[in-house]
């Protein structure tokens, strides 16, 4: 398990920051979201797609509860640089 077995991520998530003006780049959200999602212990197995624009994340895919999906959105909210995230999640029903 790449997070170990403690409930969040211990690193400090950084992400690029663009040459031109100094802010992170979509592509480099949406790298430092997925490692921030597989970093930590809730979502590391969940498979969650993540797609950002405009510093808008995107999480996608299908889970298997509304825990899950909470979660997911806990965990990429706290990548620094992000303007908004938006849980696309479809929960699995029973």
């Amino acid at each position: 398990m790449i997070g170990g077995f403690q409930t969040t991520s211990t690193d400090t998530t950084e992400v690029a920051r663009s040459a031109l003006d100094g802010q992170p780049g979509d592509r480099a959200l949406a790298e430092a979201v997925r490692r921030e999602l597989l970093e930590d212990a809730s979502t590391t197995d969940l498979p969650v797609r993540v797609a950002v624009r405009g510093g808008v994340a995107r999480l996608r895919g299908r889970v298997s509860g509304v825990e899950d999906a909470e979660d997911a959105e806990a965990v990429a909210a706290r990548v620094p640089g992000l303007g908004e995230v938006v849980e696309e999640l479809e929960v699995e029903r029973l």
